[in-house]
């Protein structure tokens, strides 16, 4: 468990976990009951400068989401995540990180800027973005 003092917001094994905030919602499915934590970032973990919203881990997988719930901005939401991983690289080392940012609507301008290129290129398929709604099985 890498955020020891903080709680986490699911119970062990909790089969749905849900980060939400403003209409915009992470719906995770842990179907096989395996461990998990879930971590408020913003505001619990990092009080200050640009951090994420939610951190889920599938502790048993050893894989952690950072989750950015974001209005329009997904730039914003990438820098927010960006800065997220390196203020807990230490913390999460051994796990393999997935981005998730869920917005309001994707501006097609935000795609083409060098910032969205360049986190695409870094973290290829474990960046992924969705508008409103973003469901998985973690």
């Amino acid at each position: 468990m890498p955020l020891a003092g903080f709680p986490s917001l699911c119970e062990e094994h909790q089969k749905e976990i849900i980060s939400q905030e403003h209409g915009r919602k992470h719906h995770a499915y842990n179907m096989d009951r395996e461990w998990v934590t879930h971590y408020r970032i913003d505001g619990v973990v990092l009080t200050e400068g640009l951090r994420c919203d939610f951190l889920l881990i599938n502790e048993k997988k050893e894989k952690a989401y950072l989750i950015e719930l974001k209005g329009k901005n997904l730039l914003r939401a990438i820098k927010q995540l960006a800065v997220t991983e390196e203020k807990l690289r230490y913390d999460l080392r051994g796990y393999k990180l997935f981005f998730r940012a869920v917005t309001s609507r994707t501006s097609t301008h935000d795609m083409r800027e060098p910032l969205y290129r360049d986190f695409m290129l870094k973290w290829k398929k474990r960046f992924e973005h969705r508008n409103d709604l973003f469901t998985e099985n973690i």
